[in-house]
């Protein structure tokens, strides 16, 4: 099981160094995840331990949409072969950071005021065209297809609602219960 933990001053650098090697770019170094941006932005970042650390996501709030809005799935990543879950999903649930730290990420953002998430894929990217079919189900919606931070990308609303309605239908993975999944 997944220990689900906040990055504020877990030792990142084996990470930085596993993301280095597989060539994640937004994910092998501080400077890279923009942590300080991420914080200066009323953000965080979770991480999931197993016997070291495996995946991280983050969140920030998205002034560039509203200025309730928040921005989740931040500079995600987790390294190969390392989920526990090992089924298909066509919901995207078998990627750990979509199943394990949203949960945080829709609790950071209500304690601050906000329901109105977004979650952004670059579009020559593999997510985006993952995005495009859990949007189907109706997990997203298209807000926008716009130039962010110099780089073409799709815009995605959130449906917590959704999101919430799915993931309690589907095992724990992580040694606490996900926030607003097991109630």
């Amino acid at each position: 099981m997944f220990d689900v933990i906040e990055l504020n001053n877990y030792e990142m650098q084996p990470f930085y160094d596993e993301c280095k090697l597989h060539g994640f770019v937004n994910n092998y170094s501080y400077k890279s995840m923009r942590f300080d941006f991420v914080k200066e932005r009323v953000g965080n970042y979770w991480g999931l331990v197993s016997d070291r650390l495996v995946a991280v996501a983050g969140c920030h709030k998205f002034p560039e949409v509203s200025d309730n809005a928040f921005r989740i799935q931040f500079r995600g990543c987790e390294l190969p072969g390392t989920d526990i879950k090992k089924s298909l999903s066509r919901s995207h649930f078998n990627s750990s950071t979509f199943r394990e730290l949203i949960p945080y990420q829709i609790q950071w953002c209500e304690r601050h005021g906000s329901d109105e998430l977004y979650l952004t894929t670059n579009l020559d990217n593999k997510n985006h065209r993952a995005m495009q079919l859990i949007a189907k189900q109706g997990f997203l919606t298209l807000y926008s297809q716009q130039i962010l931070f110099e780089v073409e990308q799709s815009i995605w609303r959130f449906n917590i609602d959704k999101y919430i309605s799915e993931r309690k239908k589907i095992g724990i993975y992580t040694v606490q219960p996900p926030p607003l999944i097991s109630s």
